[in-house]
């Protein structure tokens, strides 16, 4: 009976010492090692009952943790409550296997569950189990027979983890493309090396990973104790953010000599100062995607340090053979000709052994902290690494099968790896964007992969020069950052990726970035950006009131909004003012001739206005008579096409707000323009503070709420007289009184009126009194208050789908 219960876990494999003279048999039944795992599967197949098997299997794991294993060695009544266990599992990770069937499933779910199960401390059971079944197997050989191989439940389960990490960890895509070519022999036989392989490692899962440098183990046992390794250091993290430590591993230090010593071997056998490129092409290769995971565990253990059982050690530098060795590994992995590398251009389908190097673990970071010297030799391999690495940064790895998206994530995981090593990633990052200028000027090709790769470059490069994210990060890098980026703009002139990042950093960053690209006549850069503003004034003069096409249009905002980031950052850009002002001129004009409500107007408007608000602060200080000289274009148009938009739209409302701050007196428009000016502030005032714009749109309120406010004090001190007569004399003038005084009052209720009574307690207090005072007194006789100073400071809203530049105050006093 006892025998008959292990049939399904227990299998030796019986050899006969001579070909005359049998042995007694085993109390053991003998097949082959195919026909054992044929078992499970017709058995997990009969007890399929439909239910989610990644909840199955959690439970099965749950009721193997809960069995004593003393108990267990000799209660055979429960090995039917194991063997169900094992088919839940068996069965959980077979349906993970044929996940591209068409059964839906919950990728979240199976993941969470696989890496429960590659944890250290599930492995470490399983082998605890294995050691049990061994005994009992051992224990069950009649005396005077042989076993030589005994196979047991866990073996399998092993095999079956095997593939269901090539599978998972190579985008799920089956690890053996050439499988289902095989002959049925030829599969039975590999079935057979792969349970032989798994019953080759020892009873303790802390020995596994020495297996992967053995001297003894055949090369299936140590790919097979590469890949439980593998999964368990660098996926398991990755797939459900836990810790390896949390079971019984090896040291840090123990696990760095096990890779050192493969790294040895595999730079004498393998030859790998010369790849092979005939083999190269070759469907699949198990030494690339080995050389993939070791490197992969390199990086775990040099960067993450999960596993280092004692802080105080550290760990000894690489030697020059060993980084040669892992350069030549990662060459091997991602190309096989370095002079065929395409530094800009990324590989966009990935094989096997490429996607494991470039979706799991810390690859890339590791490499830019161990290779930060661009002039050592193959350096190219690791910016096309990185490269590659940017443009795969977004592909979910819980949603390859199912084509779900979850955007945010990459981008922490950017931020994240620019935040731990910023000194290395700063040259890897400047690496990538000279290459791209590179590009740009050799005048190739532009894929859309590049344009892919660009973007995430310049978003890694918003983390390196803002200074919130990284402190104290040294100017001089993000000076030479937004040269490039400067550059790069007047080169593609209608992409938004780099002015986003030109939105981060001090002005005073930006303005010492322009002067050396103006002091630079290698570059010409004034130049470009002249021929960039001409080009759009004749776009637009050539359109002639018509609409411009998608691309003009967008065209267009990018150099408004970049000539709003060179002027907040207080110079010109040594652009000539009559070049400047033909552009603006035939903007406002072509504007002004659009019918209301026009798509093109709201597209440009507000970049318009923000602009203009910019230039005016600039210029406000100079006292040159060459500031309006060739100032062709006429205000009372733009205020008009202010005042002409939805008072609902926040971003054109504060873009109107902030060219009325700038507005010297000596330019105000006329009475009946400063009229309509308060009239449409006042509007959109009463709406903040009605609570009017709720959502996305509600944080965007409470900004703007301040600078409306000042606008609004600024036209009642400085309008001519009349206008000041038409605002006070306004009913809706004095309902504004009245829901402002309610406001400042304090008695707010809401957490909204509470926000913004803080915001604009100082400026509405003295607006209100400014009112009273003009009401009460004589205008001529009453003494302007002065405006309470606030600095103004670039800011990126993203609003509807699309980016809006934006200035806005810093904490009004």
């Amino acid at each position: 009976m006892l025998l008959l219960r292990f049939r399904p876990f227990l299998q030796p494999s019986m050899v006969n010492d001579s070909d005359t003279e049998s042995e007694p048999e085993s109390s053991l039944p003998s097949c082959s090692p195919t026909d054992f795992v044929q078992a499970h599967k017709v058995r997990g197949s009969q007890e399929d009952n439909g239910a989610n098997s990644a909840q199955n299997a959690a439970g099965a794991l749950e009721v193997l943790r809960s069995l004593n294993l003393e108990i267990v060695q000799n209660d055979t009544s429960l090995h039917e409550t194991i063997q169900n266990a094992c088919d839940d599992i068996l069965r959980f990770l077979d349906d993970i296997l044929e996940s591209n069937s068409t059964v839906e499933r919950n990728v979240q779910d199976d993941l969470s569950t696989l890496a429960d199960l590659l944890h250290t401390s599930s492995l470490s059971m399983l082998f605890q189990y294995r050691k049990v079944f061994h005994r009992i197997a051992a224990r069950a050989v009649v005396p005077g027979t042989t076993a030589h191989i005994i196979i047991c439940w866990v073996d399998v389960l092993l095999v079956k983890l095997n593939e269901t990490i090539i599978f998972v960890a190579g985008g799920f895509r089956p690890g053996d493309p050439d499988g289902p070519s095989l002959l049925p022999s030829l599969k039975a036989q590999r079935e057979d090396g792969k349970l032989l392989a798994a019953a080759q490692l020892s009873h303790k899962w802390e020995s596994v990973p020495g297996v992967i440098a053995s001297d003894h183990a055949s090369p299936a046992a140590k790919r097979l104790a590469l890949r439980l390794t593998f999964a368990s250091y660098v996926m398991v993290p990755q797939l459900k953010s836990c810790d390896p430590r949390d079971g019984a591993w090896i040291t840090r230090e123990e696990l760095t000599k096990v890779l050192h010593t493969y790294l040895h071997r595999a730079s004498i056998s393998q030859g790998l100062a010369s790849i092979d490129t005939a083999n190269y092409a070759a469907s699949v290769s198990y030494d690339r995607i080995a050389s993939s995971m070791v490197i992969s565990l390199f990086a775990a253990t040099e960067s993450r340090k999960v596993v280092n059982a004692n802080p105080a050690a550290t760990s000894p530098p690489f030697r020059p053979h060993t980084l040669a060795t892992l350069l030549s590994l990662i060459q091997s992995v991602m190309h096989s000709d370095c002079n065929d590398v395409t530094l800009t251009f990324p590989i966009e389908e990935l094989d096997l052994a490429q996607t494991i190097l470039v979706r799991w673990g810390e690859t890339v970071p590791f490499c830019w902290t161990i290779w930060d010297d661009q002039r050592i030799a193959h350096m190219q391999s690791i910016s096309h690494l990185t490269v590659t690495w940017l443009y795969h940064l977004d592909v979910d790895l819980s949603t390859e099968s199912s084509g779900d998206e979850r955007p945010g994530d990459w981008k922490e995981r950017l931020t994240s790896c620019i935040v731990k090593e910023p000194s290395s990633a700063n040259s890897a990052v400047l690496q990538i964007l000279h290459n791209s200028l590179q590009t740009l000027t050799g005048g190739n090709e532009l894929l859309p992969s590049f344009h892919n790769v660009l973007c995430k470059t310049c978003l890694a490069a918003a983390q390196l020069v803002n200074p919130t994210v990284v402190n104290g990060w040294q100017t001089p890098s993000a000076v030479r950052i937004c040269e490039i980026l400067c550059n790069i703009f007047v080169l593609l002139g209608n992409s938004g990726d780099e002015l986003k990042t030109l939105t981060f950093p001090h002005p005073d960053v930006i303005l010492l970035a322009l002067d050396r690209l103006q002091k630079d006549t290698k570059v010409h850069f004034v130049v470009k950006l002249e021929d960039v503003i001409t080009r759009a004034k004749r776009t637009l003069t050539d359109a002639d009131g018509t609409i411009l096409t998608e691309n003009d249009l967008l065209a267009t905002k990018s150099l408004l909004n970049f000539m709003t980031i060179v002027w907040h950052s207080s110079t010109e850009g040594g652009i000539h003012h009559h070049t400047l002002s033909c552009f603006l001129t035939a903007l406002v004009k072509w504007l002004s001739v659009l019918p209301y409500g026009s798509i093109s107007k709201n597209v440009l408007l507000d970049s318009l206005l923000t602009a203009l608000a910019a230039l005016d602060g600039l210029r406000s200080g100079q006292m040159s008579n060459d500031t309006n000289k060739f100032r062709l274009w006429d205000d009372e148009s733009i205020w008009q096409l202010a005042v002409d938009s939805a008072r609902s739209d926040l971003i054109v409302v504060s873009a109107f707000a902030n060219l009325v701050l700038t507005t010297p007196d000596h330019r105000l428009c006329d009475p009946l323009a400063c009229a309509e000016a308060w009239d449409y502030l006042r509007d959109a005032a009463l709406l903040i503070m009605s609570h009017h714009f709720l959502g996305d749109d509600e944080p965007l309120a409470l900004i703007v709420s301040a600078v409306v406010s000042h606008a609004l004090l600024l036209l009642l001190q400085r309008a001519h007289p009349r206008a000041v007569q038409f605002i006070l004399s306004s009913p809706w003038t004095m309902n504004f009184c009245a829901d402002l005084r309610s406001l400042l009052s304090g008695d707010n209720i809401s957490e909204y009126s509470s926000i913004l009574a803080a915001r604009i307690s100082s400026v509405g207090t003295i607006l209100l009194d400014e009112i009273s005072k003009r009401l009460h007194s004589d205008a001529e006789d009453s003494a302007p208050v002065k405006t309470p100073y606030f600095e103004s400071h670039l800011m990126l809203c993203r609003l509807n789908a699309s980016s809006k530049l934006m200035l806005v105050p810093r904490d009004p006093l």
